[in-house]
C-alpha cells in the first residue's frame, strides 16, 4: 500500500491519495492535526515496517505528501534489501522477510547481513 494511500485511509478521504506530491501535511495544506499524524505514523509502521518517529526525529519527512512517501521508500528499500512489496521471498535464503529477523544473532535491529549496518 502506497503512502498516499495509507494517507487517504487514515483521515477518511480517498481523494487525498491523488492530491499532488507538494501537498503539506501539517499546516498550510491538509492541516493534520497532532492525533491524526500519529495515527497516519502508527499505519505506516504497520503496513511498510517503516519507524517515521523512530528514524526521523525531526519528522522532517512530514512536510510534505512527497517528502513522506520518499522517506518510507527509502527507508523501506534499505530494510527489504531493495525488495519493495516483494514479501521478501524473491532474493532466497529465507532471511530477507520482514517478521523472520528477529532471532539472527539475537539482535532486532541492525543484523547487517541482508540490510547493510553502516548505520550501526
Amino acid at each position: 500500500m502506497s503512502v498516499p494511500a495509507i494517507l487517504a485511509a487514515v483521515v477518511g478521504d480517498p481523494a487525498v491519495a491523488t492530491l499532488p506530491r507538494d501537498t503539506p501535511l501539517l499546516s498550510g495544506g491538509l492541516g493534520l492535526d497532532s492525533v491524526t499524524v500519529v495515527r497516519l505514523l502508527a499505519e505506516i509502521k504497520t503496513t511498510t515496517g517503516v519507524d517515521v518517529a523512530d528514524l526521523d526525529l525531526d519528522l522532517d519527512a512530514l512536510a510534505t505528501i512527497g517528502t513522506l512517501t520518499d522517506f518510507v521508500a527509502a527507508h523501506r528499500e534499505q530494510r527489504d534489501g531493495g525488495e519493495q512489496g516483494g514479501g521478501g521471498q524473491q532474493g532466497g535464503g529465507g532471511q530477507q522477510g520482514v517478521g523472520g529477523q528477529q532471532g539472527v544473532g539475537g539482535q532486532r535491529r541492525g543484523d547487517g547481513e541482508q540490510r547493510g549496518d553502516a548505520r550501526g
